[in-house]
Order: C-alpha cells, then structure tokens, then sequence
C-alpha cells in the first residue's frame, strides 16, 4: 500500500449505517467509483424523491408518467401536503389538523410536541377574537391534553393564556407574545418534516444528501497533503477532476 492510502469515515446521522473506506489508495479508488454500476431504477428514485420533497407536484406526475416509475409510493401526497401547508400559511390550523387527521389519526397522537403548537396556535386565534370564554375552554378541552402528556409545556401555555390580562392585544407587549407563538413559515415546515418523517422518510432530498456527502469526501481528500485530490469544480454537473495538493 502507497503513502497516498486513505482513511475515510462519515456518518450522516447516528441512525444511519457508517460508510468505512480503509486503506484504499487513490488509483484503486478511482477504479473502484467508475465500475460501480448505478441502475436506471435507482437515478429515477434519487429524481422522483428530490421532486416530492420539494412539492413539485406538475413536474412530479409528469416524471413518473414519463418513466413508469414503480419505486417506492411516496406518502403523503404532494396535494395533500400542500394543502396542509397553505392551510397553515393562511391561519386556517383547524382545516389542517383535520386533514392531517384525514391522512393518519396516529400522526398527531403520536407527536404531542406537533400537536401542541398547533393547539397553541389556534388558541391564540381564539383569544384575539375576543371570545375570552371560549378561549378557555379551548384550553382546557384541548391544550391541556398535551401538557399532561408533557409538563414542560406549561410555560408556553401559561404565556399564551397570559394574553388574557391585556386589554389591548396590538400593544407592543401583546404582538411580541402572538409572534412568538403563531409563526406560519416555521410551522408549516415542521409538519411537513414531520409528516414525511412519519412515513420513514428523510426531509432533506436524496440528491442533497448525494452532493453534502460528495463535498464531504472532497474535503477529506484535501487534507492530505503530496498526494492527489479529487475537485468537485462544477456542482450541477457533478464533474470531477485530479488537482495536486500542496
């Protein structure tokens, strides 16, 4: 074995199966990356993830019409998770519970924390419709289900019902306490994350991963010095190329 051999180790996350390279050097490494043999199955399955992940929905049936793809059936569907989201973008948290419920009544029995914040939300909305009664019982009949489940979370009730005590909810004071609670743009990604999560997949595109994981290898590579590197120059066409370090 040359002076150029590799150590190379990654772990993306502590649940995923640790890629080892020992003791490889650079032209063995090189071969052994342009036998590899990728299928057509799999560069559609890397494609048709990166398009539902994103919510491409048009491009995304027009793909797999195109190429008959009959890898995994990705759960739940682009409509269904965009309705979600502009549910929630809209204040509209009710219809998206609902729909939510429609698609899996586990998915929110199972994640309280989930479940919480968009109580929370929705109780807020209560309060600034001035129904103080129905506010409460709101709080009773639903949030607190959830504190039950987990204590800590009384601080956020207790600072969302503490809204109460203002007489005057556009009150700098009032407005900073509703902006810390209801943030649309933040929760509608942590359902959406946490509704592909719930059907055994990543949030974060395979393709994504692909090009972290490259540029990962590539600063491995770097680090070593009077030997060979391989150069991710051009990251849209995933082009290669040998540079000397120094």
């Amino acid at each position: 074995m040359t002076d150029d051999s590799l150590l190379l180790f990654h772990s993306t996350t502590p649940s995923k199966t640790q890629n080892v390279m020992k003791n490889l050097d650079l032209p063995m490494w090189l071969s052994l990356i342009r036998n590899i043999d990728v299928s057509e199955s799999d560069l559609q399955g890397v494609i048709a993830n990166y398009l539902f992940i994103n919510m491409y929905e048009d491009t995304y049936k027009f793909f797999i019409e195109e190429t008959q793809y009959e890898g995994s059936k990705f759960k739940p569907s682009i409509s269904q998770r965009k309705y979600i989201k502009n549910s929630i973008l809209e204040g509209r948290i009710m219809d998206a519970i609902d729909r939510i419920n429609q698609i899996d009544s586990n998915i929110l029995k199972e994640n309280n924390n989930l479940l919480f914040v968009l109580m929370l939300y929705r109780l807020v909305d209560i309060i600034t419709s001035g129904d103080l009664s129905a506010a409460v019982k709101f709080a009773k009949e639903n949030v607190s289900t959830c504190i039950k489940k987990d204590p800590n979370l009384l601080s956020k009730l207790e600072e969302a019902m503490s809204l109460l005590a203002f007489q005057d909810l556009k009150s700098p004071e009032a407005l900073e306490i509703i902006k810390r609670i209801q943030k649309p743009d933040e929760i509608s990604v942590l359902v959406d994350n946490s509704l592909i999560a719930y059907y055994n997949l990543d949030p974060k595109p395979i393709l994504e991963n692909i090009v972290k994981e490259t540029l990962w290898v590539e600063s491995q590579l770097e680090s070593k010095p009077n030997s060979y590197s391989l150069k991710l120059h051009d990251v849209s066409r995933c082009g290669f190329k040998l540079t000397p370090n120094t």
